[in-house]
């Protein structure tokens, strides 16, 4: 870059050169926009200035500098004030809702607020709607006839271990159902959950115990509730029964017996419940007709309700702790003339994983010893 820079005038020069003067008083009492057209005045005979001088376009922008200094200074003071402003507002607006009746008194302006804008717009359909803008590349989730074909030839569930997070996405996808041989193998879950532990538990904790149950099912009827069979178990000879737990206190004390699968893809978002199945007693050669039968687990998503169309996809990872149980998987209602059931015996430490979309559980007592498998759901777009 040349190193001339705005020079002095000389006698030889041929043209008026610009010089720097003070503002006067007329000057400085003008209006905003009279100043500023003084200043775009100002600049265009410097620019005429440096061109009959026979300035580079370097040194056109050297001898701009000092103005765009001053106007990059006064635009950085802009945003640091604003910055202040800000911050200073999102503290009072914390503070003002970690206090219960200013909180009580915003929520009520708030709503106050959206009443009266009723007349004008109906914002009501905004409220039940689970997206603001939705995605118009986003695939349907609703299955149909041609998504049948990665389940038509599909008899039994591969079994695999050391899988990867793209191997799993790929298996979801698909709608293909896998057992993992070695995804509980680190659990507390795995090496202390068994009929009497369990009962224990939700027994005597006292957030378990008094907790909130999405659902229960007993296939016992003199016993349909959950306390009943496990104060019981010591003096009946067999139970079978299985519930999700929803009471966020209790799904944490849970989830300090197992943890994340390790081959999950983060795509999935795992819901805030889970189950526990529990069966004892059971001799499969000298069973009633009922108790010989198959139950259906009707697995929730992430939000409570049943996997449908207009929500996000579902999957479910069914571990079996102790003893067995035989799992039938049914296909979704669309591929049931395509594809097969696929029956499966799920040994201890093996878990079964699945997408809700294409598939539904049932299971059925496999013998006397205990029984014990845990669950979860979870969700992805």
């Amino acid at each position: 870059m040349s190193q001339l820079r705005c020079r002095k005038p000389t006698t030889e020069d041929s043209f008026d050169v610009p010089v720097i003067v003070e503002a006067t008083e007329d000057q400085k009492c003008l209006t905003t926009e009279k100043k500023l057209q003084l200043i775009e005045d100002d600049m265009v005979d410097l620019y005429e200035f440096c061109v009959k001088a026979g300035f580079s376009v370097d040194d056109i922008g050297a001898c701009y500098s000092p103005i765009f200094g001053v106007i990059r200074e006064a635009n950085i003071a802009k945003l640091i004030a604003y910055g202040k402003v800000a911050a200073v507002s999102l503290v009072v607006g914390i503070i003002l809702c970690y206090c219960s009746w200013s909180y009580q008194l915003i929520c009520s302006f708030i709503r106050i607020t959206f009443l009266k804008t009723l007349p004008y717009w109906d914002w009501r359909y905004l409220y039940a709607d689970k997206c603001l803008v939705y995605n118009p590349y986003q695939n349907s989730k609703s299955l149909n006839e041609s998504d049948c074909k990665t389940c038509e030839e599909f008899m039994t569930p591969i079994k695999i271990n050391d899988v990867t997070e793209a191997e799993m996405t790929k298996y979801l996808h698909t709608n293909t159902p896998v057992i993992v041989t070695d995804a509980v193998k680190d659990w507390e879950a795995y090496r202390q959950f068994n009929s009497k532990f369990i009962a224990k538990l939700f027994i005597r904790n006292p957030v378990l115990s008094t907790s909130y149950l999405c659902k229960v099912v007993s296939m016992d009827p003199d016993n349909p509730f959950l306390l009943h069979v496990l104060r019981g178990m010591a003096a009946n000879k067999h139970w079978n029964i299985y519930w999700q737990n929803c009471a966020q206190s209790a799904v944490k004390i849970l989830r300090q017996y197992y943890t994340r699968p390790y081959f999950m893809p983060p795509m999935v978002e795992f819901g805030s419940s889970n189950w526990l199945v529990l069966t004892s007693g059971y001799n499969v050669e000298d069973v009633t007709a009922f108790e010989s039968q198959y139950n259906r687990i009707t697995f929730y998503n992430i939000m409570g309700f049943q996997s449908s169309d207009e929500m996000a996809h579902t999957m479910t990872w069914f571990a079996q702790l102790k003893g067995n149980y035989l799992i039938t998987l049914i296909p979704n209602a669309v591929c049931t003339d395509i594809c097969h059931k696929v029956h499966i015996i799920l040994n201890p430490g093996e878990m079964l994983v699945f997408s809700n979309d294409m598939w539904i559980l049932e299971y059925k007592v496999s013998g006397s010893a205990d029984a014990v498998a845990l669950a979860a759901n979870g969700n992805w777009d």
